[in-house]
Parts: structure tokens; sequence; C-alpha cells
């Protein structure tokens, strides 16, 4: 009998009544291309994760992976624990757990017994991301609850898996020795043959969650900046996920900087966002934290240069000068400046889009699932 896997997941993959796939976060991909590589390889996986929209169903497989939603769209403290309370129930009868990023690693102390492994896309107790998400008080318990999953991870954890050296780094600050042992790196994957480079169009794109620090603000100022070169230029701004405090800043700005021929697109299907990322001219991409930035990989394999804001993560993905333009983190000007130069020397950027790529293909990503499998 084939050992049963349960990856316990705030965030899911999930297909529309049309059967069309939709996936609103790299966690969530992460997860879903961990889980169907198990699948493959004759696991029985099922992800339980929290039921985030409406047109989500309760169960449905996807890739030969189960995945049930149990819970309001809501996600209000006492919703969160009877979540949590679900997820330890159906935790005994796996033989594996993973755990994804965030509050599902606060089981951890309670299934101690089991095989765990825990997923961290990030570490933001580095950074100022808890404040810039919520009020005082509560990015303060923000940042004690990352910290405790944090301890418990290093206690209770077989292997801890991040998605990247960045973040690797990063909870390096926070473990021992011993349990330093634990952390392995296997970053996302994409798998490149589903991507291709269409007939370029006269728009940039902007891809990601409306956060404050994804900076939807910082791309808007760049689209008014190269508008000013380059009048015929036309912009669309994919919501990935809408905070409406967020949004509502996003309107205000477009209005005041009279920005024209600027589209919002809402809820796409993967197909969809596939298309606009292959006629797309540069990604726009001011995020200030990144794990690893899945869309900046989709970007690349769809023959589309990147303007971002320099990180860690990008290490290895985006060399400026070739297959993008990185500005100092927060120079909003120097970002400005690098999207221009990508669009007056469109050419040798794009050549260069996919030199980074083969190591994040999924027959790299398959070799690292069966690495795990050995610890099992």
């Amino acid at each position: 009998m084939s050992k049963k896997i349960l990856f316990i997941s705030e965030a899911s993959v999930y297909k529309d009544k049309n059967g069309f796939f939709h996936s609103k976060s790299g966690g969530a991909s992460y997860v879903h291309n961990m889980a169907k590589s198990f699948s493959k390889k004759g696991f029985n996986v099922v992800v339980f994760s929290l039921k985030e929209f409406e047109e989500q169903n309760d169960e449905e497989i996807i890739d030969g992976v189960l995945y049930i939603r149990r819970f309001s769209i809501n996600r209000g403290s006492f919703l969160m624990v009877k979540y949590l309370f679900f997820a330890f129930k159906m935790a005994f009868s796996y033989d594996i757990v993973f755990y994804n990023q965030f509050l599902p690693h606060l089981l951890l102390a309670l299934l101690f017994f089991k095989q765990n492994f825990v997923i961290f896309h990030d570490v933001y107790l580095n950074n100022k991301v808890w404040f810039n998400l919520f009020s005082k008080k509560k990015a303060y318990f923000a940042s004690f609850l990352e910290y405790l999953q944090i301890k418990f991870a290093s206690v209770f954890s077989k292997k801890i898996l991040v998605v990247s050296e960045s973040t690797k780094f990063k909870i390096f600050k926070y473990l021992n020795n011993k349990s330093k042992t634990k952390v392995i790196v296997v970053s996302n994957t994409i798998n490149l043959k589903k991507y291709k480079t269409l007939k370029k169009e006269n728009f940039l794109l902007f891809v990601a969650r409306f956060v404050n620090y994804k900076r939807p603000i910082d791309a808007i100022c760049v689209f008014k900046f190269l508008q000013n070169h380059h009048p015929d230029l036309k912009f669309k701004m994919v919501v990935t996920r809408k905070f409406d405090n967020v949004y509502l800043q996003i309107k205000q700005k477009i209005n005041e900087l009279s920005i024209k021929n600027l589209e919002l697109l809402e809820n796409l299907p993967e197909h969809s966002l596939l298309d606009l990322y292959s006629k797309a001219l540069v990604l726009i991409h001011p995020s200030v934290v990144e794990g690893q930035g899945i869309v900046v990989l989709e970007a690349l394999a769809s023959g589309t240069p990147v303007s971002a804001y320099d990180l860690p993560a990008y290490n290895g993905i985006l060399i400026s000068g070739k297959n993008s333009e990185l500005a100092k983190m927060n120079d909003l000007n120097a970002l400005k400046k690098a999207s221009l130069k990508i669009l007056n020397n469109y050419s040798i950027y794009q050549k260069n889009t996919l030199i980074t790529l083969s190591k994040f293909d999924m027959k790299t990503f398959d070799k690292s699932i069966n690495d795990i499998i050995d610890y099992f």
C-alpha cells in the first residue's frame, strides 16, 4: 500500500466552473507542483486548504491530487481555529504531513509524532512586511506567530523546505546549528513546454497581489514615466488578490496621474495569464519582498524581459543587462530608467530571457522530489 501524504495549506490552486485552472500565488503553485509530483510517483496525496474564493469547489481532483477545502473566505479567528482543528484531525490518517506557510505550522507541536515536512517561501521577520500589512498591534502579534512557527519547525520537523538560497539565509538567523542541517532548498518549477512567445504587442505588464510590499503604486509611476517617452504604450495590471484599501489607492493614483491606456484585470485563469505574459513587452515587477518570484520566471519563459528592484531572491535568475534591468531597492527613479533602457534596447534583452531557466524546469524539480522521498 502506498504511503498517504497530506498537505496543509491555506491557499490552493483550483478550477473554475468552466474547468479553467487558477493559481493566485506562487505558494499555491509550489504546493500543487509538489503534490502532483508525489502523486505521479504512486503516493496517495491530499491537499487540505481554506476555501478562499466563492468559486472554489469543496472538493475536486486536479492532476491526480485530491483537494479538500473547508470554511468560508472570511478569515475570522474562530474560523481559522476550526480550520486548524479540522486539519489536525485529518493528519492522524496520513503517514507524511507537509505544512505550508503560515498558520499550519502551528500544528507541528501537536503532531510531533508524524513525519513532518515544513515549507517556507519567505521569512518576514527580517523586514517590515507585517507592519505594512497590519496595524502595529496585529503586526507584533503576527511577528510573534512567525517566530513561533520557525521554532516549531526547528524542533518538530524532519526537513525544512525553502524555495531559494535567500530564504535559507533569512531563516538561518533563527536556527541553531543542529536545526540548520534540516534545511534544504527546493526551488519552485515551471513547465517550460507550456510557455510560448507570441508576437509582442505594445503593452507592459504588472502581475501581483495588490498589497503594499508588491509596490503596485511604483509600477503605476513607472507606467506614467514611460508613457511620457512612448505615448502609444499601453499597460495591463493583473490583480491576483485584491485588498480593498490598496486597490482604492491604486485607482486614486491612476486618476491623479491621468494615466491613459491602463487596464486593471482580475481573476484571470492560467491560460489567459500565459497569453498576457507571451505578448507583453516587459514585466514591471517592483516588489520589495520575494521568496523566489514565480512571476519573474513565467515572464522570462514567455520571452518577456523584466524590470525590477534588485532582491537577493533573484540571484541566478535575473541578470541585469542580459534578461533584465535591476534597480537599487526603493529607488523609483532608477526603476523608471531601467524600464526605459529595456524598451530602447529591446532586442538585446529579449534574446536572453531563457538563459537562466534550465535549473527551474520540471526535470530539476523532479530530482528534488526524489531527494525528499529518500527521507520518508
